[in-house]
């Protein structure tokens, strides 16, 4: 049951305020994802719209499960990739 007025207005009120530091660590956050560029970062429009793609694939291909297991070997791949990469 949702609140009504009164005790949403006493709920906010008990709460505890946000500090100038939790808002700073969402912003640093915030920007860390945003100024990665667009095909790199926790914000992109280009990762959410690939998700996105392959979730609907997953789920409305007769074989979907084969789809999941695919993916999941070229996220290994990938990240074996990166970290021969990195070192």
């Amino acid at each position: 049951m949702p609140f009504n007025g009164e005790e949403r207005a006493a709920l906010l009120m008990t709460s505890p305020p946000i500090s100038n530091r939790a808002i700073a660590h969402v912003l640093r956050i915030a920007k860390r994802g945003c100024a990665a560029g667009p095909t790199v970062g926790l914000m992109s429009v280009t990762w959410i719209g690939a998700i996105s793609l392959f979730v609907l694939m997953e789920k409305t291909i007769p074989r979907g499960d084969w789809v999941s297991r695919l993916g999941g070997v070229l996220l290994v791949v990938w990240g074996a990739a990166n970290l021969v990469q990195i070192t």
